[in-house]
C-alpha cells in the first residue's frame, strides 16, 4: 500500500485539515482527511488521523500540543496506534468497536458523551454497529465534522455513506432519526468530511436533502 501526503491547511477559526491519498492494493485511490482543532485549553484535538509523517509532526507542533486523539467510528483505526505511540501524553478516545481491532491499545477511553463541551456539540449513532459514529459541531468555525456519515465527490455530489441505505445496517430506525434530527439543529455552514471534498456551499440544505429518507 503506497500513499502520498499534503501540507496542513487552515480551514477557519481554530481548525486545520490534512489531506492524504492512500493507494490501495487493487489500484483504487482512497482520499482521507485529518481534522485538527485547537480547543479552548489550547491543546490540539485530532480527528480521523492520517499517516503520521515528520512533516506533519512539525506542522502540528507549530500550532500547539497534541492533547486528544479521536477515532470517529468503528472503521477508522488504520493509523491510530502510530499516533498513540508518538503522542503518549495525549488522551486516546475511541468508539466502542475500536479496542477489538487494536489489541495493543491499552490506554484509552470509549467516548460515551461529549467531554469537549466548550468547543463542540456532539451526537452519536445508536444501534449502527458497523459505524457507531460520533459527529461534532465545532462552534468557532460553524463546521459539522463527520467521519463516514456524509461523503462528497464531484461525480456523485453529497451523499450518505452507502451502507446506511442497506437493510439491516441501521438496527434502530427511530434512534437514527433522532441522531439526524439533532444534527439538523446545529447552525453549520460547512461539512468537513473524511472522504471527498469539503462541503462549503449550502451545506445545511444539502444535509437536509440527503437525509430526507429518515426524517
Amino acid at each position: 500500500m503506497g500513499s502520498c501526503g499534503h501540507k496542513m491547511k487552515k480551514l477557519a477559526t481554530n481548525i486545520w485539515i490534512h489531506d492524504h491519498i492512500t493507494h490501495l492494493e487493487d489500484g483504487r485511490k482512497l482520499p482521507l482527511r485529518l481534522t485538527a482543532v485547537q480547543l479552548s485549553n489550547k491543546k490540539l484535538w485530532i480527528h480521523a488521523p492520517t499517516p503520521l509523517s515528520n512533516i506533519l509532526k512539525i506542522q502540528l507542533s507549530n500550532i500547539g500540543d497534541v492533547g486528544y486523539l479521536f477515532s470517529g467510528n468503528n472503521l477508522h483505526n488504520m493509523f491510530f496506534m502510530d499516533w498513540v505511540e508518538t503522542y503518549p501524553q495525549a488522551e486516546a478516545w475511541v468508539t466502542p468497536g475500536i479496542p477489538e481491532k487494536l489489541p495493543n491499545l491499552d490506554n484509552y477511553s470509549v467516548l460515551k458523551e461529549n467531554i469537549w463541551t466548550d468547543d463542540f456539540d456532539a451526537t452519536s449513532m445508536k444501534e449502527v454497529p458497523k459505524f457507531d459514529e460520533t459527529v461534532f459541531y465545532h462552534y468557532a468555525s460553524k463546521s459539522l465534522i463527520v467521519t463516514d456519515l456524509v461523503q462528497n465527490d464531484a461525480k456523485r455530489g453529497t451523499y450518505l455513506a452507502p451502507p446506511l441505505l442497506k437493510e439491516g445496517t441501521i438496527q434502530d430506525q427511530k434512534a437514527f432519526k433522532d441522531f439526524i434530527t439533532h444534527i439538523k439543529t446545529w447552525d453549520f455552514n460547512r461539512i468537513v468530511v473524511t472522504h471527498g471534498d469539503i462541503v462549503e456551499v449550502q451545506a445545511k440544505q444539502k444535509f437536509r436533502n440527503i437525509c430526507e429518507l429518515f426524517c
